[in-house]
């Protein structure tokens, strides 16, 4: 009994206890099918990415996260975090996050980081992915690269290398490969090729048969065929005046259809091909006719495919984040995190960012339903500002009691606009005007007029708004 205490705390099932399916080198072996069967490494998949329409799906897929931006977002440690992002500015993120992302078409991604000192901090300079075929996963799980010296695999040292896997599992370590459900398309899709070249160079030119007298001699109907060889080539022949030559369009008849089957074939390919990789097949199965629903259902699974790309992304590279913190400070490392560019609504900032200078303000409820913050991330300042009554969800305040009365703003405006516009007539050039007009109002200085003036045009425009039937 006290023994099956003592193992309530330890691994039981593990893949060396458990002895199936194993080498004796103990490291797992792949379990693609593909290479099975083939009893070739993984460097056929370099061939099937060579493929048009794969590398083209490829780079839709990429795409869907390398076009988010990112951004740390620190935890007590800003001094380390500005250090960190200016660190992973210098990596070429873009380039970092294409290398990570092709996890999910071999399954897992090693990538090496090299570091060094920087003025007594240990930061990266370089990350760079490496081929997966250089490495395998031992029983427990483990990355080994597989060097020349210790083709059984040889351990890595900690906080040397990331490693990205595209759903993987305690079982497969080596993850879900896509390029693996791409190559049967593929190979079909090639001999697709090959016979369409074949049948419209065999179709697509036009039959010529001649016709020679009963009984003409061998040397002539040599003779005779030379020449219709010639008028295949050049269009130019000399035939005899007894012979007939009659021309046949390659094209007529049954002999279209049989060009039919390889660009259906070549079609079908395409579309299993696009289904493996970014999850839809919208052109191919809908074509010209189109269907809004079906667009609308697939750009959703495209969202959902992105959305755990993106997870992913976060996760490998905030592992990083971690190192870098953990060799050169204590505490809290900085969150990492990737967002689309379309998060934030530029125009809408402009016009808050206008308004505020203004003297308009803004309550919490506004800017977490505006801009999609979440509640922690708002400290709301206590001070209350001169035109907090402006700000959206105030109650018992009403911004007309801000403005002047009709009669205040007309006595108001024909004072402060009287001078200027005497100024105007009687000015000879802009220079003088604007020379003179500093002194119509000797005791107003340049930044509160300026204020006054904005202030004034505002207030008449909201004073507008709020007036209106």
């Amino acid at each position: 009994m006290s023994q099956l205490r003592a193992r309530f705390f330890q691994e039981i099932a593990t893949a060396l206890q458990a002895g199936y399916g194993y080498d004796l080198s103990a490291l797992l072996p792949d379990p693609d099918p593909i290479l099975r069967k083939t009893g070739r490494s993984a460097e056929i998949y370099a061939e099937i990415r060579a493929d048009a329409k794969v590398s083209a799906c490829i780079e839709s897929r990429k795409a869907g996260c390398l076009s988010m931006l990112w951004d740390l977002q620190s935890r007590g440690q800003d001094q380390a975090t500005e250090v960190i992002r200016a660190a992973l500015e210098r990596l070429d993120m873009p380039k970092l996050m294409s290398e990570i992302l092709e996890a999910f078409l071999w399954g897992y991604q090693p990538l090496e980081i090299m570091w060094q000192q920087v003025e007594g901090l240990t930061l990266p300079h370089k990350v760079v992915g490496k081929p997966p075929h250089w490495f395998a996963f031992d029983a427990e799980n483990n990355l080994r690269f597989l060097s020349i010296k210790n083709p059984l695999g040889e351990l890595l040292p900690e906080r040397k290398f990331l490693l990205a896997q595209h759903h993987a599992t305690y079982a497969n370590p080596y993850g879900e490969k896509l390029l693996p459900r791409c190559f049967w398309p593929v190979t079909f899709k090639k001999g697709g090729w090959r016979w369409w070249v074949t049948a419209t160079e065999k179709y697509g030119m036009p039959f010529i048969i001649g016709k020679v007298p009963r009984g003409t001699e061998r040397g002539e109907q040599d003779q005779f065929l030379e020449a219709l060889e010639q008028l295949v080539q050049d269009a130019i022949a000399i035939l005899p005046n007894d012979s007939e030559v009659q021309i046949l369009d390659g094209n007529s008849g049954k002999s279209s259809q049989s060009v039919s089957p390889h660009k259906e074939l070549i079609e079908q390919c395409n579309a299993e091909i696009a289904l493996a990789i970014v999850g839809q097949t919208l052109t191919s199965e809908i074509g010209r006719n189109g269907s809004y629903a079906a667009a609308k259902a697939h750009n959703e699974v495209r969202e959902e495919i992105v959305a755990g790309d993106k997870r992913m992304l976060e996760r490998v590279v905030q592992q990083l984040v971690d190192w870098i913190f953990e060799l050169n400070w204590s505490g809290q490392s900085p969150l990492f995190s990737l967002y689309p560019e379309s998060d934030v609504n530029r125009d809408l900032a402009e016009r808050d960012k206008i308004l505020f200078e203004l003297g308009a303000r803004y309550s919490k409820e506004y800017l977490l339903k505006a801009y999609g913050f979440s509640p922690e991330d708002l400290e709301m300042d206590t001070h209350t500002p001169k035109f907090s009554a402006f700000a959206k969800g105030a109650e018992g305040i009403h911004l007309a009691d801000y403005l002047p009365s009709f009669s205040q703003t007309t006595e108001l405006a024909q004072k402060l606009t009287a001078p200027v516009v005497k100024l105007l007539r009687e000015g000879k050039s802009y220079q003088e005007i604007e020379r003179r007009l500093s002194a119509l109002y000797p005791q107003l200085a340049p930044e509160e007029f300026s204020e006054a003036l904005n202030l004034s045009l505002y207030l008449a425009n909201v004073g507008g708004r709020l007036s209106a039937p």
